[in-house]
C-alpha cells in the first residue's frame, strides 16, 4: 500500500509503486525501505531535499499473513533549522576570529596613530611658535600710529584674523608738506601672503619718496610685482596729502574704496578710481583724482576683512554698517 500522504511526501504516485517488486521501484524509494536506516535524506522528484525519521514495524495479520509497516516523520524543517543554526554558529565563530584579528590590528593602528599624533602635535606647536614669531615680526612692520605728519593727524589699528597675513599700511613723509599714506591687502593668508606684503612694502618705500603721483607709483609697483606673483595679487589704495595746497590726490588698485567725511557738508564720500589689482596684469590701467580738503575733514581706510566679517547667523557686517559706525565715531569725536 502506498497512501496519499506517502505520495505527497515523495512526489511519486501510488500507481508507480503498488504491485511492483521492490527491485523495480522508482529510483530513491529503496532507501526509504532500507531497514538499517532510521534517518533518511531523500531527494524528491522535484529536487527538493527532505529529511525523514523512519520506523519499521513487522506485524502478523490473521488471514493475510506477515506484513511490514513503515512510518515516516517529516523532520525537514527541524533539520534545516539545525543546519542553519550550525552554519550560523560556524559563521559566528569565524566572525569572532575575524573581529579578534581586526581588534589586534586596530590596537596596533591606534598605537601608531597615537605616536604619529604626538609627532604632529609637536610639529604643530613648533609651527605655531614660528607663526607667532612671524606675527610679532609683522606687527613690528605695522606699528600702531598715533601722531601727526605735516599737520595730518593719523591713527591706526591692526587686528589680524589669524596670526599672520597679507594686510599692510604705511605712512611716509614726502617733504614739502606732503604725506603719502598707503593701505594694501595681499590675496590669500598665512606666511606666503606676509612675504608678498613685505616685498611690496619694501618696493613702496624704495620708490614712494621719489614719485609725487599715486598712479605713476602704482604703475611702477605693478611692473615690479607682476613677474613675482604667479597666482597672488595685491589690492591697494594710495593717497598723497598736500597741506600747502590743501589737496588730496589718490589712486585705487582694486581696493575697497575709503570713506571721506567732509566737515563742511557733513556728507561721506566714497573715493575710487579706475585700476586693476597690482600684479595681475602687465598694465593695471591706473588713474588718479584729486579733491580739496579742509580742516576737520576725516578719512577712513580699511581692508575688506572688516566689511566681510559675519555674525553667528552668517550676515556680513557690510559697508552700510561701517558708514554708520564711522558717523558715530565722528560725532563722538566732535562732541569731545
Amino acid at each position: 500500500l502506498f497512501n496519499q500522504t506517502a505520495g505527497e511526501l515523495t512526489g511519486i504516485s501510488a500507481e508507480l509503486v503498488e504491485g511492483r517488486h521492490r527491485s523495480s521501484l522508482p529510483e530513491g524509494l529503496g532507501v526509504l525501505l532500507d531497514e538499517h536506516q532510521t534517518t533518511v535524506a531523500y531527494e524528491r522528484a522535484d529536487r527538493e531535499q527532505l529529511y525523514l525519521d523512519k520506523k519499521i514495524s513487522h506485524i502478523f495479520m490473521d488471514g493475510f499473513g506477515a506484513a511490514t509497516v513503515i512510518m515516516f516523520n517529516d523532520t525537514t524543517d527541524l533539520v534545516r533549522a539545525r543546519l542553519e543554526m550550525e552554519n550560523h554558529l560556524l559563521e559566528t565563530a569565524e566572525t569572532k576570529d575575524l573581529m579578534e584579528e581586526q581588534a589586534a590590528t586596530l590596537a596596533m593602528t591606534l598605537a601608531e596613530v597615537e605616536e604619529k599624533t604626538e609627532i604632529i602635535e609637536n610639529q604643530h606647536r613648533k609651527m605655531m611658535h614660528e607663526l607667532e614669531m612671524a606675527g610679532e615680526l609683522q606687527k613690528s612692520m605695522l606699528p600702531e600710529i598715533y601722531q601727526s605728519f605735516n599737520g595730518v593727524n593719523l591713527a591706526s589699528k591692526h587686528y589680524p584674523s589669524i596670526g599672520i597675513g597679507g594686510d599692510l599700511y604705511d605712512v611716509v613723509d614726502l617733504g614739502q608738506g606732503m604725506t603719502g599714506i598707503i593701505i594694501a591687502d595681499v590675496s590669500g593668508h598665512g606666511v606666503a601672503a606676509a612675504l608678498v606684503a613685505s616685498m611690496f612694502k619694501m618696493s613702496f618705500h624704495t620708490h614712494a619718496a621719489n614719485v609725487a603721483s599715486p598712479k605713476i607709483l602704482f604703475h611702477m609697483l605693478n611692473e615690479l610685482m607682476n613677474p613675482l606673483l604667479a597666482e597672488d595679487y595685491i589690492t591697494s589704495f594710495y593717497l598723497i596729502v598736500d597741506r600747502e595746497q590743501s589737496t588730496l590726490t589718490y589712486s585705487n588698485a582694486g581696493h575697497p574704496y575709503p570713506l571721506y567725511y567732509r566737515r563742511e557738508t557733513g556728507k561721506i564720500l566714497e573715493l575710487d578710481t579706475e585700476g586693476y589689482f597690482i600684479g595681475m596684469f602687465e598694465n593695471g590701467g591706473y588713474d588718479e583724482k584729486s579733491l580739496v580738503i579742509a580742516e576737520g575733514d576725516m578719512l577712513l581706510l580699511f581692508t575688506d576683512c572688516i566689511i566681510e566679517m559675519t555674525d553667528s547667523d552668517g550676515n556680513e557686517f557690510g559697508r552700510e554698517r561701517l558708514k554708520q559706525l564711522f558717523c558715530e565715531a565722528i560725532s563722538s569725536y566732535q562732541g569731545q
